[in-house]
């Protein structure tokens, strides 16, 4: 910079002499002019980057956007997922309860019969029959708890698969939104 501010100084002294005022007008207007076509390949050179920036910006905007709103849609999904879940847990509590309900029936039925065969038996019906009755009554009380106990096993089942499903589609729209979610590089 020393050496530069002595040259600086000599060229204020010749442009302030009057012999030198029309060059320093010339050389002005070629440095002007130079100085234009430097800033129009300036702005030229620009134009692409700042079009290519531009273009980037928006599809970082976009992607974003895009990435919000896939958010949004998984929370409503899940939030769904976990309305059904919840409505099947009452759907098997309530057949849950019917089915002891039904149990309960059962074992008052039985236990009705059991006195209505006592006082047969009192009335002088055999004791064969009775067991017989006995028997065909606690072979339908089986029956009956075997098909309320696979009713059951299949309502679980087909809840465990509901889940299943659901947990497998949640995984793959989470996959996809990792992919969607990096960045432009």
């Amino acid at each position: 910079m020393a050496e530069g501010e002595p040259e600086m100084q000599g060229k204020a002294v010749e442009e302030n002499s009057p012999a030198k005022a029309e060059k320093s007008k010339d050389e002005l207007w070629e440095t002007y002019v130079s100085l234009q076509e430097e800033l129009n390949r300036a702005v030229k050179e620009k134009g692409p980057f700042e079009n290519e920036r531009s273009s980037l910006t928006t599809s970082w905007n976009t992607s974003k956007q895009r990435l919000e709103a896939s958010k949004a849609r998984m929370r409503e999904k899940l939030r769904v997922n976990q309305e059904v879940q919840g409505q099947r847990r009452k759907e098997i509590e309530e057949r849950k309860r019917n089915l002891e309900e039904l149990k309960t029936a059962q074992q008052e039925e039985l236990c009705e019969l059991k006195m209505a065969a006592k006082s047969q038996i009192k009335k002088g019906c055999s004791e064969v029959e009775m067991q017989e009755k006995k028997c065909s009554l606690q072979v339908e009380r089986a029956e009956q708890e075997v098909s309320a106990n696979i009713l059951m096993r299949k309502l679980e089942l087909e809840h465990q698969e509901k889940i299943k499903e659901l947990h497998v589609r949640h995984e793959e729209r989470v996959k996809d939104r990792t992919v969607w979610a990096s960045p432009p590089s």
